[in-house]
């Protein structure tokens, strides 16, 4: 239920990020409450500490997106964490964070480019 949920907000999350490029004024509203569902679910289906780690993973990215809050914490995280992940999700999550670095304004570190290369 918990890989459902995330991959519905991440279709929801693609779906508006095209609408934005396009210039529509859509809303993440859908995609956020999805991932909260992804991280609800995923401690009552534990089998082992992967889905955890997963969803826990996604939140952390894509809480970058949906917080005003300063953000160097939350990639500081995330980088914390990446030594647990496995290769799929290492890819997925290094793929999300290098939006967020320049030339995009969120973060200004060029040095962590280079960690998610």
């Amino acid at each position: 239920m918990w890989a459902g949920y995330l991959i519905a907000a991440e279709i929801h999350y693609q779906n508006t990020f095209i609408d934005r490029m396009n210039g529509k004024n859509a809303s993440l509203e859908t995609a956020e409450k999805y991932f909260t569902l992804a991280d609800e679910y995923a401690p009552l289906y534990l089998k082992t500490t992967f889905q955890l780690h997963w969803a826990k993973m996604q939140r952390l990215t894509y809480s970058l997106i949906f917080t005003d809050a300063p953000k160097e914490e939350i990639v500081q995280e995330i980088f914390d964490n990446l030594d647990q992940a496995k290769a799929y999700l290492k890819n997925l999550v290094l793929a999300r964070l290098m939006k967020y670095f320049p030339p995009y304004p969120i973060i200004r570190e060029r040095s962590n480019v280079r960690a998610c290369a």
